[in-house]
């Protein structure tokens, strides 16, 4: 859209036009044309509206009130536009205005608005647009506003149906005993911690008590093995074959903490995918 026509009737109408002077002061500047706006409100006796009031009737001044409404500005661009300092005055003090420019044409004159300061009416206008668009595009609205709803619903219904997926997940899993589901290798990985010389492979594990000839253990390690069932790793520096202890690894004696630790894991999961957005 290039141009926007502007009706001068329904200028006239917003702002209450009333009175047209020439040569006019506004704010201190002389306006090409000036207009007076005001209102003419009811004032009827004990507030009691009267439907046989005639307004040319020698009592209109008692019934009726002019309330101002400011005043609006027409300057008319044929030399030269409107200065700057003088549209920063009417803007400050909220002056409506429309600078336009005559042009001559066969059928008479068009005029074309060089400056404006309207805000008012413009959002009226853009109201008057708005309500013009959707009538005009109803149907494609309509089609429009339908598939974004069904995209929202299945949206949502996806949300929905993973969160009673989630919470019946995590209902069964208050009833599922993790560690029978541990096989031992995995739970002497999970629970192992081992200590070994650095820079050393690892060729065979030997229980402690199955070690007869023990000159390389402390005896703090065989109070261990009281408590931790202990393993011995015999292997080999990197440098040298030659075989001898690089180390140990303990297990330690909790049978049921791994599983309640992978069911709080699992707990923590679920909750945080039931919180996804």
């Amino acid at each position: 859209m290039e141009y926007y026509s502007l009706s001068l009737k329904e200028l006239a109408e917003w702002y209450n036009f009333k009175q047209a002077i020439v040569e006019y002061s506004v704010n201190g500047y002389i306006a090409d044309v000036g207009v007076e706006c005001y209102e003419l409100k009811n004032f009827f006796e004990y507030s009691e509206y009267d439907p046989f009031f005639d307004e040319d009737e020698s009592n209109y001044e008692k019934h009726y009130r002019k309330i101002n409404t400011g005043n609006f500005v027409f300057e008319v661009n044929v030399t030269h536009s409107m200065e700057e300092k003088k549209i920063l005055a009417f803007q400050c003090h909220s002056v409506p205005f429309l600078e336009f420019k005559p042009q001559q044409i066969e059928e008479g004159f068009i005029f074309t608005v060089t400056a404006v300061h309207i805000p008012d009416f413009l959002v009226y206008l853009l109201e008057k647009v708005k309500i013009f668009l959707s009538k005009e595009f109803e149907d494609e609205l309509f089609e429009l506003g339908k598939k974004m709803y069904e995209n929202a619903r299945e949206n949502e219904l996806k949300k929905e149906l993973r969160i009673e997926v989630i919470n019946q997940l995590a209902k069964e899993l208050e009833n599922v005993n993790f560690r029978q589901h541990i096989s031992r290798v995995q739970f002497e990985k999970m629970n192992t911690i081992t200590a070994q010389v650095y820079k050393t492979k690892v060729k065979t594990e030997e229980l402690l008590y199955q070690i007869k000839y023990k000159p390389y253990l402390l005896s703090s390690i065989s109070k261990l093995h009281e408590e931790y069932k202990v393993k011995v790793l015999i292997g080999e520096k990197t440098s040298t074959s030659k075989e001898k202890v690089v180390g140990f690894s303990f297990l330690l004696p909790d049978k049921y903490l791994y599983g309640q630790q992978l069911k709080e894991i699992m707990q923590y999961v679920l909750s945080e995918l039931k919180n996804k957005p």
